[in-house]
């Protein structure tokens, strides 16, 4: 498997600037409340409650974007092929740690501004990346073959496997 010239990363983030962009359009231009989400803002211990998620899914999935880039790109060699499977760090947990990441930064944002309009966003990027995800799974069977159906069976793709099948 090669390294991507285009990042599935860049697409994400102009839905998600599309999205941000349109929605304060319609609330700075238009002056409507009408696309906010009505039950996030009910009352000021569920919008607390929503802006402290949205900051710990900020973080945590910031954090994880960086340390599986950086992981990523020590498995690649000088051509841009992928030396070796990596099992390690957050991979360790999730086969798809960096889309992960994607996924919790852009629902923060929904959390955050309640909007309708970043919420169909996020259902996009998360369809995006799923779709990608299911793509590269493809590519890594070819590539590393056993190795790779041995860890899938052991590693869920977004979220960590509590039960492994034999």
């Amino acid at each position: 498997m090669k390294k991507r010239k285009i990042h599935a990363g860049e697409f994400i983030w102009i839905i998600l600037l599309i999205c941000v962009a349109a929605d304060l359009v319609f609330v700075l231009l238009i002056k409507s409340d009408a696309l906010r989400i009505a039950l996030l803002r009910a009352n000021k211990t569920i919008s607390l409650v929503s802006i402290s998620i949205g900051v710990f899914l900020l973080i945590s999935g910031s954090i994880m974007g960086y340390v599986t880039h950086e992981e990523f790109n020590r498995a690649v060699s000088e051509s841009g092929k992928v030396k070796y499977l990596i099992r390690d760090g957050f991979f360790k947990f999730v086969r798809h740690p960096f889309y992960l990441s994607l996924i919790l930064l852009s629902f923060s944002l929904v959390l955050f501004f309640y909007s309708y309009i970043l919420l169909a966003g996020w259902v996009l990027v998360t369809s995006t990346l799923v779709r990608e995800a299911r793509k590269e799974e493809i590519l890594l069977i070819e590539e590393f073959g056993e190795e790779y159906v041995v860890y899938q069976s052991k590693t869920g793709m977004f979220f960590p496997k509590l039960v492994h099948r034999k």
